[in-house]
């Protein structure tokens, strides 16, 4: 699970996120004491781009196979109705579509 805080900037330094303790130089993600200049190879935040609405693309593709399965009928003449193509041309555009935040692993 994670956190997303709108508005805030990635900071460029230990020093400026507030997760940072600067009296004890410590950060409070990681636990360990950290030199304020920088940032750590581990520091556990990500930069969010700007976008547009985030989803969730792999609920979006089930619902779309589902629609897929219900259209999949062929015709006399052995093409796939109209509905089935255009269920496929959107499937393939939400596995195009760019990530904004990596997936979850899920826990086992």
């Amino acid at each position: 699970m994670g956190v997303y805080i709108n508005g805030m900037e990635m900071p460029t330094d230990c020093i400026f996120c507030p997760m940072f303790h600067g009296a004890w130089t410590m950060c409070g993600l990681l636990n360990k004491t950290l030199s304020p200049k920088g940032r750590p190879s581990d520091c556990p935040l990500v930069p969010v781009p700007k976008h547009g609405r985030l989803i969730d693309a792999d609920a979006l593709m089930l619902k779309i196979l589902d629609y897929i399965d219900e259209y999949s009928d062929v015709d006399e003449k052995g093409w796939h109705n109209l509905k089935w193509c255009a269920m496929k041309e959107t499937e393939m555009a939400i596995n195009d579509a760019p990530t904004i935040i990596e997936a979850e692993e899920e826990k086992k």
